[in-house]
This record gives C-alpha cells, structure tokens and sequence, in this order.
C-alpha cells in the first residue's frame, strides 16, 4: 500500500486505493519512458554521447549503462524506428 509523504506536518493519507498496475508493470513503464527519454535525447544531439548526457543530466557512464542494457532488452532500436 502507498501512502503520501508526510509534508510539513500535514496528515499521511493512503494513496494506493487508485492505483491499476502491479509493481512489475510499473517498473516496465518507467524503463520504457527512461529508455524514450535517452532516444530521444541522442537524436537531439546527433549522436554525441558526451552532449546527450549532459542534456540529460546524467554521467557519461551512466549513460553507457543505460545504452548497454537498452542494447540487451532491444529496446534501442524500436525506440528510434518509432
């Protein structure tokens, strides 16, 4: 179950009476819109890692990390086809 965060004082209410998806496919959305986001971003900048992580606030090494497990998932190649 969720609940809000404590803010300030204000009460914690439960959060989780709304919600539709399970943990899994939570966590597959957000690699997916992650992996969008990183597309994206390399196109913006023709390629150029060094700039795409810096557009993205992110390490270089990250990066590669990110790229590398976009490679093993084949995410990589859809995102830029579609």
């Amino acid at each position: 179950m969720l609940a809000a965060v404590d803010a300030g004082g204000l009460p914690v209410r439960d959060a989780g009476a709304t919600v539709q998806s399970t943990g899994a496919e939570l966590e597959d959305d957000v690699r997916r819109h992650e992996f969008r986001l990183i597309a994206q971003a390399l196109q913006a900048e023709q390629g150029r890692r060094e700039r795409t992580a810096q557009r993205l606030g992110i390490s270089p090494r990250t990066l590669r990390y990110k790229l590398a497990q976009m490679r093993e998932l084949s995410e990589f190649s859809m995102l830029l086809e579609g």
